[in-house]
Order: structure tokens, then sequence, then C-alpha cells
């Protein structure tokens, strides 16, 4: 049996008792894998999107849990076109996993040094194979490297050498279609706090779009 998605506020279920109450059952919390915030769930216990229910088709699909079920949600399609991270925009094609502060007018920060998100790369995107990320750089404790991550595997990094408006560009994994988790990371992350602004948020990368080309 598998445990499904829970708010990240409830408490956890005590998978162990259960195998205990049910031996020779397997017991599969898919919270051990991820956690999905409370804006995920639209009533607090089903999952509020088709992008969300993309999202937990992924988990199941890379921990091998697919034989548990035939989960299988409908998926919002992205064919490279930008997708911006303001406050302006909640686009069905992105899934703002983890690791994210409130988005602003310009785009939004990290919280700290890294983020996730998820997509699902449609047909119409098969002849474009770089991801760029357009970045706003805060750079405040010397030379800070950024990376993105696909599906687990680092495909580019960039030193930034000071703040403001920064592109980063990587490509994208042969055959790179379908369900994709993208990470981008920073070494570092600074708070306003530390040069006296009422801020104590840790920010890391400013993300203001992502467009495959």
């Amino acid at each position: 049996m598998i445990i499904e998605p829970m708010p990240a506020s409830l408490p956890r279920m005590n998978s162990s008792l259960l195998r205990d109450l049910a031996p020779g059952v397997e017991v599969i919390d898919i919270n051990d894998f991820t956690r999905f915030p409370d804006s995920a769930f639209r009533d607090g216990l089903h999952l509020r999107s088709p992008k969300w229910a993309a999202y937990y088709r992924t988990i199941l699909s890379e921990k091998g849990l697919m034989k548990f079920g035939s989960y299988v949600p409908k998926e919002v399609p992205w064919n490279g076109e930008a997708i911006a991270f303001d406050a302006g925009h909640n686009d069905d094609r992105l899934v703002r996993v983890s690791g994210f502060h409130a988005p602003e007018p310009w785009g939004c920060w990290t919280d700290g040094m890294r983020a996730e998100v998820f997509v699902n790369i449609g047909s119409g995107a098969a002849h474009r194979r770089h991801l760029t990320f357009a970045l706003t750089a805060l750079v405040k404790k010397g030379p800070q490297r950024v990376a993105v991550s696909i599906n687990g595997e680092e495909r580019c990094s960039q030193m930034l050498t000071e703040s403001g408006a920064a592109i980063l560009s990587c490509d994208l994994p042969d055959g790179a279609e379908g369900p994709t988790k993208i990470e981008i990371s920073a070494s570092y992350a600074s708070s306003p706090r530390d040069w006296g602004a009422d801020d104590s948020r840790a920010l890391g990368i400013g993300l203001r779009s992502m467009t495959l080309e």
C-alpha cells in the first residue's frame, strides 16, 4: 500500500505502525521522498491541479512505485515558451515544488540555496534543446556559483561576480521530454538584515523567467 501525499503542516502517519499491523504488506510513504506544501491541496486532502498531480506521478515513476497504482493525471505540456516567475503570473505549466519566497513584481528569490520546479516538456519542444534562465544575482559574499540540474544531473553552472541581471543557459539531456525536475542552486544565500534592512529572508538567486531555445 502507498501513503498518499499529505500537506507539509500535518503530522506524518506512522508507517512503522502500519507495517506492524499488516505484516507482509509493503508500505510506502510518498512523503518520505518529497513534501507537498499546503498550497498544493484544494481541500487539505486532494491535490489542487493537474500540474501537482503530474509531479506526484513523476515521484512515483522515479522511485519505481508505479506498480502500486495506475495513477495517470492529466499533464499541462510546456513547449518552451517563456515562463515568468513574477507575481503577475501563475503558470499551469510550472510547479514550484520547494525553495521559493513569495513572488514579487520582478520575479522571485529562492528561499536559501536551493529551489526545485517541475515541468512537463511537450513534444512541441523537440527542436529546443537549451534551457535558459533569466536571473537576478545578489552577490554579497564574494563570487557566487549558480548551477542547474535536470532530473538529478548537473547540466551547467556559472560563477557570478556582481549583483544584477544574469543569464544561465544549459543543454537539455538527450531525450528530455515529459515530466522533468529542474533544480537551481546557489553556493550561498544572503539576508537583507545583514546590511540593515528589516528583512530576515535568506535570498539565494533571483529567478525572472525560464525558456527553452
